[in-house]
């Protein structure tokens, strides 16, 4: 699985905001996409798709050996020190082992009125991909409670979040 080395960047008509609304955000840490079918069904150039589970898995097993599912038998919880960027994370940096280069790209949220409100730059990371025929977020937080790893839960179309593209 050969995966983007950043977030996507491209910014569509519609769908896709940067963070607080500044460019400069878009050039560094890339886009958030809303999660509608219309806007992730077209989002990743030709010849490249969302990441799968399985996509998500062969990573995981490639950086630790591990699982991506938290309640796999054989889940690695180090995965995210492992693929996240060596700077920024308020001060909880990874070590890009890989080249992932996961950044703290925060996420944003939309109302009914089509206004966003932003959350957690510089202290989590959120993606799309696809399993099951389902749009859902991987992500990655330096909080505590949850966690220095990556899993995978259902979102909503209202959620803006980063895309990872993987070459077919």
């Amino acid at each position: 699985t050969c995966w983007f080395g950043s977030n996507l960047s491209y910014q569509p008509a519609k769908g896709s905001v940067c963070y607080d609304n500044k460019d400069f955000n878009c050039e560094k840490l890339g886009a958030l996409y809303l999660g509608t079918k219309a806007v992730l069904s077209s989002a990743c150039p030709e010849g490249t798709h969302l990441p799968t589970d399985t996509d998500l898995d062969a990573l995981a097993f490639m950086a630790c050996g591990g699982s991506f599912d938290a309640n796999a038998e054989n889940f690695c919880s180090n995965f995210g020190t492992m693929v996240k960027s060596k700077t920024g994370w308020d001060g909880m940096a990874g070590s890009d082992r890989f080249g992932f280069n996961a950044l703290a790209s925060g996420s944003a949220a939309r109302d009914d009125e089509g206004e966003y409100e932003f959350f957690g730059i510089d202290e989590k990371a959120n993606w799309w991909a696809i399993k099951d025929g389902i749009y859902g977020t991987y992500w990655l937080s330096n909080n505590s409670d949850q966690g220095n790893y990556m899993t995978m839960e259902d979102d909503t179309e209202y959620s803006a979040f980063s895309i990872r593209c993987v070459l077919d």
